[in-house]
């Protein structure tokens, strides 16, 4: 069985956009594990986010239909479905979690990484990390994970 890496927003964003930061080292990473016989997993929620993602930073949402469609005929890519089984388990891991600022797709995506046995996670934030999973591009772990859109506990009035 060929190992898998569950792929996050984060990343599927700096494909797509080519003025990202990590757009590059992204991009780079990504060819050298298809290279390497690396198969990647991603979610519906993923992709919704993503979506949402490319409207607020972008203005606008047309690159992501033809990225999305590329990735649903893709033979390396495989889109993973939330059971509602899953999106319970999600909302169990937040509520055991309050010390970490999860965000619900995140919560989702650990499950499905755990219910698939994947343990690698192609990700810009620490969340992975912080869940126990193998975070590659090395030394990215947080480069997307102070966005204007989101404000910690403590950095609110």
């Amino acid at each position: 069985m060929a190992v898998r890496w569950f792929v996050d927003t984060s990343v599927w964003y700096s494909v797509i956009v080519e003025g990202d930061s990590m757009h590059a080292k992204v991009k780079a990473t990504l060819i050298e594990a298809f290279q390497n016989g690396i198969l990647f997993a991603t979610s519906s929620l993923i992709l919704g986010e993503l979506f949402t993602l490319l409207g607020a930073r972008m203005g606008q949402t047309t690159p992501f239909w033809a990225f999305r469609e590329s990735l649903l005929a893709s033979r390396v890519v495989s889109v993973l479905y939330v059971s509602p089984k899953q999106i319970e388990a999600a909302f169990d891991l937040l509520e055991h979690r309050p010390d970490k600022l999860y965000s619900f797709v995140d919560a989702t995506s650990f499950v499905l990484m755990r219910d698939e046995s994947i343990h690698t996670a192609f990700a810009l934030d620490r969340h992975f990390a912080q869940e126990g999973f193998h975070v590659v591009p090395a030394g990215a772990e947080h480069v997307h994970e102070l966005c204007e859109e989101y404000v910690t506990l403590e950095q609110k009035p």
